[in-house]
Order: C-alpha cells, then structure tokens, then sequence
C-alpha cells in the first residue's frame, strides 16, 4: 500500500496542482479560463501514450530483455517526438478551440500555455518512469512536487503582479525550463542511441490504441458536448476538475502491477486489497472536492449527477480490471488483451458520436462493462493462486 500512496502522490502532484492553478487562473483573469482544463483535456492522452512507449515501454523492455543501457536514449527522443507534436498544435490552436466549438480570443494564450506545460510535464514522467523502476519513488516525488509547485506559484504570482498575460506566461516557462533541464541533466547518465521501439511498443501494445481511442474520444465527444450549451460544458469542466487527478492517482495500480508482472511477483490477493483501499480514498476526495467546490461553480446538479455516477461506478470496479490486464498483456498474450483494449475502445469512440450531450459517458459505461465481462473470463478459465501470487494455467 505505501508504494501506491507513494505513486499515487506523485500523480496527485501531477494532476491536482495544476487543476488548482486553472482555478486560481480563473479568479484571478476570467472565469472562462478555468475551461481550459477541459478544452485541452483530449491533448494529454496523445502526450500520455508517447509517455506509455517512450518510459513504461522502454523500462519494461529493459527489465524483460536485460538490455539496461535503452532508458535515457528513449527519454531523449520521447522527449523530441511530444516537442515536435506540442509545436503542431500551438501553431494550430486557433483550429483547434474553434474545432472546440468556442472562442479563440478568449482561450489563444492559455491553450498554448497548456500544451507547453503538458510537454514540460510529460519530460518529468519519463524520468519518474525510470525512478519508479529503480524503486526510488521518493526521489520521483520530489522531483514533481518541485516542478509543480514552482511552476503554479510564479504563474499565479505573475499574474497577480503583471497586467500583460503573455509577459506572465512566457516567465513562468522560462523557469519551467530550467528546473525541466536541471532535473534531465542530473537523471541521465549514459547515451547509446539504441532504442528497442518494437519491443516498447509490444509490451504497451495495449495502450497504444485505448490512448489514441481516448484523445478521439474526449476530441469528438467534448466538442458535441459544448455545442450543446453553457450548461453542459460547465458540468463537464466541473466534474473533470474532481475526478481527473483521482483517475490520474488510480492508475498507480496500473504502475505498480506492471512492475510486478513485469517481474512475475504479483501478489494478486494483496494487490486487490490496496487497490481497494487506493479506490476507497479517491472516491471519498471526489464527494469531498464536490461539496466544497459546488458553491463556486453552481454546476446543474441532474447533469453532474450523471456524469459524477458514471466515473463513481467505473473507479470502483476499476483496480481489479486494471490488475488482471496487465498480468495478461505481459505474461500470457499481448494480442488477445490488446483485441479486448481495442473493443472497449471501439465502444467508446462510436458513442462519442453520438449527438447527445452525454455521448462520452454513455460510451465509457457500456466500455466499462465489456472489460468487467471479458476480464472475469479469464480469471475465471486462464488464471490461478498459489501462495497469493497470480499464475496463468498452461
């Protein structure tokens, strides 16, 4: 349990300051910019999957394949490709928030501020990753509260002392650079420019398709959603404000389950009972952040409630799909879970066009469904116990 709190911690630091930030943003300019935590939330599952192939992939790679000398080369470039995809879609944000079917005038600044973090953001992962690996998980956590902090406090700062938005944001990213730079420079040793990408690839694979599905996803869906009125994207923007960094912290099970398949010790019964445990505490941060937070915002109570029941629901039977995946993408067939992922994800993105206001959230229910249906099965026909470690049938 405590290398979950301590992974989760770092994935609450990664989530919930900057959620504080847009909130603190939003009453310190205008009120509209806390929309832009939502506006960009499709962008982050595009970073997250490069994330997914360039740090999870190329650590498990290194472990599984004992070639130890890949990971800073694929930090590197990992680093390069978001670079390159962050620039694309600062140079087309104007496309982008119309796409959104909002305003460019009002979101331009704080968009591309965005982006640019979420690439400052994604390079600390990628270190993390390899912290995480290395077992020095507190290590991982000071690095992110540093970064984090740092950069929530100048921005705030900078806003409360300067008229001009774009001077604001442009110092803030300067120091994010540095602090971004100094941690790169101290956490790589050894360059060889080998990069095992198919293996990366391969022990990821099934992300690979449910990030890109989930950028689709939330890109289509949110764009129908808040073409269907104030109402309904204040909602979403409220409710993704509570739920996201507990998803966030929730898949430190994920992590955590990795590396043990990875290294064939999962204690099944034990990491159940901490992800329950986990699942517990986020739900009960969600009803607490809510109440507080409802005053503020005066979201429409039977939409929120709908879009809160589905992310409850989905969180509680969460921890133990979650497990059961990974012990089978890595140690039984990649394939058979990467078709799974790729269904569930199919779901998803045919609702996500549906024309309702609430296209995403239904999608995400059935979706959630399927993989508790298709998870049981193969618990039930694939896997056993023995002495509470999780082992696949020959």
């Amino acid at each position: 349990m405590n290398r979950l709190l301590r992974i989760s911690f770092n994935t609450l630091l990664n989530s919930l300051l900057p959620i504080l930030m847009w909130i603190l943003l939003g009453e310190i300019i205008n009120k509209n910019i806390v929309n832009i935590f939502t506006i960009t939330y499709s962008f982050q599952f595009i970073i997250t999957l490069l994330v997914s192939i360039f740090g999870t992939g190329a650590n498990i790679t290194a472990e599984k394949e004992q070639i130890k000398d890949i990971i800073d080369s694929n930090i590197l470039l990992g680093t390069l490709v978001i670079f390159i995809i962050v620039i694309l879609f600062s140079v087309n944000v104007d496309s982008y928030i119309k796409f959104m079917n909002l305003e460019p005038n009002v979101y331009r600044e704080y968009c591309i501020y965005s982006f640019i973090l979420m690439l400052y953001q994604s390079v600390i992962r990628l270190v993390c990753e390899k912290l995480y690996f290395k077992n020095e998980n507190k290590k991982a956590n000071k690095i992110t509260t540093l970064f984090n902090l740092t950069n929530v406090i100048i921005v705030v700062v900078m806003s409360l002392l300067l008229k001009n938005t774009i001077t604001s944001i442009i110092t803030t990213l300067i120091v994010d650079f540095a602090i971004v730079a100094y941690i790169v420079i101290s956490n790589i040793s050894k360059i060889t420019f080998k990069i095992y990408l198919k293996d990366n690839i391969k022990y990821v694979s099934n992300d690979i398709f449910d990030l890109f599905g989930m950028f689709i996803v939330y890109f289509i869906g949110q764009r129908i959603t808040f073409g269907f009125g104030t109402m309904y994207l204040v909602a979403v923007n409220f409710e993704a404000m509570i739920t996201d960094a507990q998803w966030d912290m929730s898949y430190s099970i994920i992590t955590a389950a990795t590396i043990d398949a990875s290294k064939d010790e999962l204690n099944y019964k034990e990491s159940i009972r901490n992800g329950r445990k986990l699942i517990a505490i986020l739900i009960a941060s969600i009803l607490f952040m809510g109440t507080i937070l409802y005053f503020f915002y005066r979201p429409n109570l039977w939409v929120l409630s709908i879009f809160l029941g589905v992310q409850i629901i989905n969180l509680i039977v969460s921890s133990k799909i979650y497990i059961r995946q990974q012990y089978l993408q890595i140690n039984y067939s990649a394939k058979k879970n990467v078709f799974h992922k790729n269904v569930y994800e199919i779901i998803r993105i045919a609702f996500s066009f549906v024309p309702t206001p609430f296209c995403t959230y239904i999608g995400q229910f059935l979706g959630m469904l399927y993989e508790v249906i298709i998870y049981d099965f193969y618990y039930n026909k694939r896997f056993y116990i023995e002495d509470n470690y999780l082992r696949m049938k020959k």
